[in-house]
């Protein structure tokens, strides 16, 4: 969404649409044609615009799933590109008013914008991207999209035989530090991380909330009873006193969050996730779940189903602006779940 509440939309056909909803009807303002701003492949291989965001100075920043990272300027129509050659965003990526954050499956970068809008690259961070694609990753590399939490930014790589929490800062991309997380050979995240920043005893301590997606590879390797290998988990980046800081695991939550973008709550402190357990019965029964953030004690589970049609594979919770209510897209449809005030 940008700030006219116009939906932004990449499409197949390597094109990004400008939609807006007006009088009880979906409207296409205007589209913007990026054929010759995508990496040329081979039948049956082709790129495609992953995702699309705005930024704070009327450019629209788009990747593409080969490595294309691109501009348009939402005036002129004026688009330029630079290709990450040999790497692939499988992700989408996040955008402060400090610059783009974009993570390949090899490198973590930071992209501003030059005055006729060309794709400059601020820093770049290379991170452990491990041998393979594990269980429930889409490719080999980092599922994370960087998550901005004051001056850090927070990613996952794809370590062996675990993979890491890693606290990076914002300003030159320098490692602030590294907390490897769940057991060994069975952790993987492809979605973003929950984060959070507050004043602590010594400063300013940054938390984040990450779920292990290992052991989802598809819709039916989780069904008749099946379910993945689960794990929540909170680490926290402490300032040590020196100038420094050291991550550490607050909690570890045995809650099986399958493949749903987790959110949090400020105002109920909770957090908020879509579970699966295994079943003797071989019933595929589906949770709306919450998570103490403090405690990392679950606090309820509410069944929105039974059956493959409940999965959400990969479709995020969102949370309603108004509170009490709580939207998960699932293979059926979208679910919302309502707070009774019980």
């Amino acid at each position: 969404m940008d700030n006219q509440e116009r939906a932004i939309i990449a499409t197949y056909n390597h094109s990004i649409q400008i939609i807006e909803y007006s009088e009880g009807k979906f409207n296409l303002v205007r589209e913007y044609n990026l054929e010759d701003h995508v990496v040329p492949k081979e039948p049956p291989e082709w790129d495609k615009v992953g995702s699309a965001l705005p930024d704070w100075n009327g450019l629209l920043w788009f990747v593409t799933r080969y490595g294309m990272v691109g501009t348009v300027d939402m005036e002129s129509g004026d688009i330029h590109s630079i290709e990450l050659t040999g790497e692939e965003i499988q992700n989408s990526f996040t955008i402060g008013e400090d610059g783009v954050y974009i993570i390949s499956d090899y490198t973590f970068y930071r992209f501003h914008a030059d005055d006729d809008g060309q794709p400059i690259i601020d820093w770049r961070y290379s991170y452990d991207r491990g041998t393979e694609v594990k269980s429930g990753m889409i490719n080999q590399g980092s599922g994370t999209t960087p998550t901005l939490i004051g001056e850090m930014v927070a990613i996952a790589d794809n370590a062996e035989p675990r993979m890491n929490v890693i606290f990076v800062k914002r300003s030159d991309g320098s490692e602030v530090c590294r907390l490897p997380v769940f057991s060994d050979n069975e952790s993987s995240t492809d979605q973003s991380l929950i984060g959070l920043a507050r004043e602590g005893d010594n400063g300013i301590e940054y938390s984040v909330i990450v779920e292990n997606n290992y052991g989802y590879d598809y819709f039916f390797s989780v069904s008749d009873g099946k379910s993945g290998v689960g794990g929540v988990v909170r680490v926290d980046a402490i300032p040590d006193g020196s100038g420094g800081y050291d991550c550490i695991e607050v909690w570890n939550s045995s809650e099986r969050s399958l493949t749903t973008v987790p959110k949090m709550s400020l105002a109920s402190g909770l957090i908020y996730l879509y579970t699966k357990e295994p079943r003797d019965d071989s019933m595929d029964a589906w949770y709306f779940t919450a998570v103490d953030f403090d405690t990392g004690d679950t606090v309820f589970k509410v069944l929105t189903g039974t059956g493959i049609g409940y999965n959400n594979n990969y479709a995020p919770t969102i949370l309603g602006p108004q509170g009490g209510t709580a939207y998960i897209g699932t293979l059926n449809g979208l679910v919302s779940i309502r707070d009774t005030g019980e």
